[in-house]
């Protein structure tokens, strides 16, 4: 009986990677750390993805990935409802500086909507990751950006270091981590 139940265990990664849906936390490339949903992950990637965006020199896209998790990551913590109610309000302050931040760089207006914001960054890194460049730059060119494409994509290569990102980063996996321990 315990052999069973270990086969089904084996096989429920493959069947949630075949389901896909909504609930999947999408990444370019095969790159998908932590589990559950993308909150979560996103803030188990935070201190390597936007801790220090200048890691990503060069790499337009890999920078669109960092930026959408940080995207995810300020929205989720201070609206889901299942992330909101228990995160305290310093670590939702500091994505938040963060966000403008990096929004401010980017010139990506503050009050863009976040998933209008996430769903071009994804679209741009899987343009660029995929081997379809010249779509990039289009991908960019939404509401609330006020770059052109190819601006937003110089300015996705060249992001500095950030001292709100890194800060924001370490707050926000601290906070996972807290969690996960079920301590206070």
């Amino acid at each position: 009986m315990q052999r069973r139940h270990a086969l089904a265990l084996l096989a429920l990664p493959l069947l949630a990677a075949c389901a896909g849906g909504q609930g999947t936390d999408y990444r370019i490339g095969g790159y998908e750390v932590g589990f559950g949903d993308r909150i979560h992950s996103a803030a188990l990637r935070a201190p390597w993805e936007f801790g220090d965006l200048s890691r990503w020199q060069g790499q337009p896209g890999r920078a669109a990935l960092a930026v959408a998790d940080l995207e995810i990551l300020t929205d989720g913590l201070a609206r889901d409802p299942y992330w909101s109610p228990e995160t305290p309000p310093d670590v939702v302050a500091l994505l938040g500086r963060a966000r403008a931040a990096v929004r401010a760089r980017l010139g990506i207006e503050q009050g863009a909507p976040p998933a209008l914001v996430v769903a071009a960054l994804l679209q741009a890194a899987d343009a660029l990751e995929t081997g379809r460049a010249s779509l990039a730059p289009r991908a960019l060119e939404q509401p609330g950006f006020r770059q052109d494409g190819p601006g937003t994509l110089g300015l996705l290569a060249s992001l500095p270091r950030l001292p709100e990102t890194s800060t924001a980063a370490n707050a926000a996996a601290a906070e996972i981590a807290r969690r996960a321990g079920g301590t206070d």
